[in-house]
């Protein structure tokens, strides 16, 4: 059960990292990597869906850049509502 709820919270914060880096912010990976204190690698992972961040970078990212956290945390919900409902 455990791993879906991974799923989940890899692809709310893939959409959002994503979406806050190319439309909001408007920077490279680069750049953003940098503004969450992790190598290039890590982020072209994370934001790829390859790979799920760390709780600090998430913490980060929720504090310093995401526009919309109210937003975030709802669609988070929802899409573990739906593991629960799967289950």
């Amino acid at each position: 059960m455990r791993k879906y709820y991974c799923y989940a919270l890899k692809k709310v914060t893939h959409d959002s990292i994503l979406h806050t880096r190319t439309a909001v912010l408007g920077i490279s990976q680069e750049q953003m990597a940098a503004k969450l204190h992790m190598s290039v690698r890590s982020y072209a992972y994370l934001e790829s869906g390859a790979s799920c961040c760390s709780a600090l970078t998430l913490v980060l990212y929720l504090l310093y850049y995401c526009p919309d956290v109210s937003a975030f945390l709802l669609e988070l919900r929802a899409e573990f509502e739906k593991v629960d409902e799967a289950a």
